[in-house]
């Protein structure tokens, strides 16, 4: 019952007179010998959504995240907690002893897939929540085949060639739905999130292409080289033994679930590159997009 703004949940056994063939309106007004409060409490995932705040409409969207490492993996088990419970994970790595202390699978899975624990992982979390795991790595051919079932796309793969060229299906596609990359950077002390909105121009080769299609960061062509620095957008580590720890990737996951919440309210209405630190999450809006990629932009504009 909702009374007064509030949720009341209660379950009881109703014993009735006999077994006559009438309505039940009529049982519960004539017929009734007994009730009985029998202890219980609500936990759909629904109701334990409203009662942290979650946001009640993303609970039915459906989320692809290709890459499920230590980001991936963060990310993975918070996009739960914060209402999706369909998820699509694709990621062709098992899980090894380097990866237990920067990753949410424990000792328990090494060998395994990463994306076959995480499934095991997730949906023990609570009864509705759905995962499908993917043990192979994403390409064109199969994302273009899946690409349009999905209502948000997230990448969270170490690799630069795989964010790019998966970058310029999305552009051939004018896809429609959110996508946002992700990507901690090799020395471990930086990351950035970058959500594209295909319909409009900019996308991650803008990060990475002179109007020529050479693969440089386009902000160096821009800038004196006193700034340049600050602006490279380096490449995903890429690798295992690559020392950073937790923190870099509960600053990402935190950033990454707000930029969603933003999107979702329409607070975002183009794409953002939003750069982080130890110190500091700055979004620097669409700066990115010099519409002369050779991806997706002019190069006479």
């Amino acid at each position: 019952m909702h009374v007064d703004g509030n949720d009341y949940a209660f379950c009881c056994m109703v014993t009735f007179k006999n077994g006559t063939m009438t309505s039940l309106l009529e049982k519960l007004t004539h017929s009734i010998t007994t009730i009985e409060i029998v202890q219980s409490k609500r936990a759909d995932f629904a109701h334990l959504c409203r009662s942290i705040g979650n946001d009640a409409s993303i609970a039915d969207q459906r989320v692809l995240l290709i890459g499920c490492g230590s980001l991936g993996s963060y990310l993975a088990e918070d996009l739960v907690k914060v209402g999706f419970r369909s998820l699509d994970i694709y990621d062709n790595e098992t899980l090894s002893n380097e990866n237990i202390l920067r990753h949410r699978l424990d000792g328990f899975w090494i060998g395994h897939f990463k994306t076959s624990a995480m499934k095991a992982e997730l949906e023990m979390i609570h009864p509705e929540v759905c995962i499908n795991a993917f043990n192979v790595r994403m390409d064109e051919s199969q994302l273009a085949r899946v690409a349009d079932d999905f209502d948000l796309v997230i990448f969270t793969v170490g690799s630069s060639d795989v964010q790019l060229s998966l970058n310029r299906l999305f552009v051939k596609k004018h896809f429609a739905k959110p996508v946002i990359f992700t990507w901690l950077e090799a020395g471990g002390v930086y990351s950035h999130i970058l959500y594209v909105k295909y319909s409009d121009k900019g996308c991650f080769e803008c990060l990475y292409t002179d109007t020529s299609g050479e693969l440089v960061n386009i902000k160096v062509n821009h800038v004196s080289e006193d700034d340049a620095e600050q602006f490279i957008i380096r490449n995903g580590c890429g690798a295992t033994r690559v020392a950073y720890g937790t923190e870099i990737l509960l600053r990402t996951t935190s950033a990454v679930l707000n930029l969603i919440q933003k999107i979702n309210k329409g607070e975002i209405i183009s794409g953002s590159l939003i750069n982080i630190d130890s110190t500091s999450i700055t979004n620097v809006g669409n700066t990115f997009a010099e519409r002369k990629c050779a991806c997706c932009g002019d190069s006479e504009d």
